[in-house]
């Protein structure tokens, strides 16, 4: 069941070594600094899991999905969109 709908601050990120995790960067992952690691989120229709911090103490509007490559981070863009809030795995 959905927990709560946020309007987010969402953009796209790529490379890296590690996640905050542990883990290595992977399509699927998404940071952000508030939310539990596990937590399940839904933007613009796909699911993403919390793996990664900016590291810059973001409110919990901030989100940052891992893509595979630079372009698809451009065309992503910066989008202001509604965020569901799922809950953990």
């Amino acid at each position: 069941p959905t927990i709560n709908e946020i309007h987010g601050n969402v953009s796209a990120y790529t490379g890296g070594y590690i996640m905050a995790n542990g883990e290595r960067p992977h399509v699927g992952a998404v940071a952000n600094d508030v939310l539990p690691f596990g937590t399940i989120v839904r933007i613009n229709g796909k699911e993403y899991v919390v793996k990664d911090r900016f590291g810059g103490n973001y409110d919990i509007e901030r989100f940052d999905i891992y893509m595979d490559d630079e372009s698809s981070c451009w065309e992503f863009g910066r989008q202001y969109v509604d965020v569901e809030i799922i809950g953990g795995i």
